[in-house]
């Protein structure tokens, strides 16, 4: 039993540790690429549902300014999606 718990606890060590490690070097790679006055730019992006039939939901959020890029996918078969609490 000491055995199967010794290596769960190392396989999620390694698993927590390496995805540290993989993210910690993507964002080396991609400060490499980009080069450093493109490196560290953030942008937001707004995910959002639409109904089709009420244009003027989206137009009101696109004049706040709420972020930077607007991602408009159109309602599923279930409808609008339910809001977080």
């Amino acid at each position: 039993m000491q055995t199967r718990l010794l290596w769960r606890r190392s396989a999620t060590a390694l698993g927590l540790y390496g995805s540290v490690a993989l993210g910690f070097l993507a964002s080396i790679v991609a400060a490499r690429r980009l080069g450093p006055d493109k490196a560290d730019r953030q942008v937001t992006i707004y995910l959002t549902a639409y109904e089709p039939d009420q244009p003027e939901a989206i137009q009101e959020l696109l004049r706040d300014a709420i972020a930077d890029y607007v991602w408009l996918t159109p309602l599923s078969a279930h409808g609008p999606p339910r809001r977080c609490k």
